[in-house]
């Protein structure tokens, strides 16, 4: 059923998305992620095994799916920034499951630029989005990008084996390498421990080219981190699939653009119906590209 599906990202959030396809009747997928499976996903992404460890995400998640017939799901181990414009142009329904802007907002100037629709997911522990981006019809992610300010908190939800950013150097040291060289907890407010813990964080991000890390960030952003939620990643990879599946079918009759779910205190959804920005140099139609 339906067009072919690029699913960008397999972790907590993507892996879902895949199922739900799945289970929607999709057939036609491909999954990009550049991650392995490490121990910490088994508890919060449900296709993975402890036989599985050690193996691409996009690879299991691909796997696991195809042992259906009638479903065709490919892989790439890649950072999807280094595809081909090309590339996008063979999908009919972009689904985004990562945990950055950077990759979002880049993937938001694929959709514009292809006219491609653009479904992007997100989540922060028991909190969570979806976005459709629709070319000349829905605000794009950069016509909203005060929804992207400066956050207070960071969800830890992938310790990647290839860390991009300050906060997966920090996440990994406090999760996975202080554990492995202390018999101790980590005591924030133990300046020895800080010291030393500075030290770790420094020199795994110095051999991935990362710098800006130092004691009042680490301070700032271990104090931040908050969980994975799979309950919320289910929830909002069904909201991500259910809206593919209305719009494939010609079902979708909501102007709504934006859903936000907050379970902090009980269960709720809202359903927003966002403005286009008419001075967005990325979406707006007197764009000169």
């Amino acid at each position: 059923m339906g067009p072919r599906v690029l699913v960008v990202g397999a972790g907590a959030l993507g892996s879902e998305i895949v199922v739900k396809l799945v289970a929607l009747g999709f057939q036609k997928m491909e999954a990009v992620d550049m991650d392995t499976i490490e121990v910490s996903n088994l508890t919060r992404q449900s296709l993975f095994r402890t036989d599985h460890v050690g193996r691409y995400k996009a690879e299991i998640v691909a796997e696991s799916v195809n042992v259906y017939p009638s479903v065709e799901c490919t892989f790439r181990v890649c950072r999807v920034e280094t595809l081909p414009m090309s590339y996008f142009s063979s999908f009919g329904l972009i689904l985004c499951g990562v945990d950055n802007v950077e990759t979002r907002l880049w993937l938001n100037d694929v959709a514009c630029r292809l006219s491609v629709t653009l479904i992007e997911g997100g989540t922060e522990g028991w909190m969570g989005h979806v976005r459709l981006v629709m070319g000349g019809i829905t605000p794009c992610l950069y016509c909203t990008r005060f929804l992207h300010a400066e956050r207070e908190t960071w969800a830890l939800c992938t310790l990647t084996g290839t860390p991009t950013n300050r906060e997966q150097i920090v996440a990994w040291t406090l999760t996975l390498e202080w554990p492995r060289l202390n018999a101790v907890e980590f005591d924030v407010k133990d300046e020895e421990h800080l010291n030393r813990f500075g030290e770790m964080a420094i020199k795994r991000a110095a051999q991935y080219g990362i710098d800006g890390i130092d004691k009042p960030y680490i301070l700032e952003t271990i104090r931040a981190i908050v969980p994975t939620v799979i309950s919320t990643t289910s929830l909002i990879a069904g909201i991500s699939v259910l809206i593919a599946q209305q719009l494939t079918t010609n079902c979708f009759t909501t102007d709504a653009n934006y859903w936000f779910y907050n379970g902090v205190q009980g269960a709720f959804l809202q359903s927003h119906s966002l403005q286009r920005d008419p001075n967005c140099p990325i979406c707006h139609p007197n764009d000169p590209r």
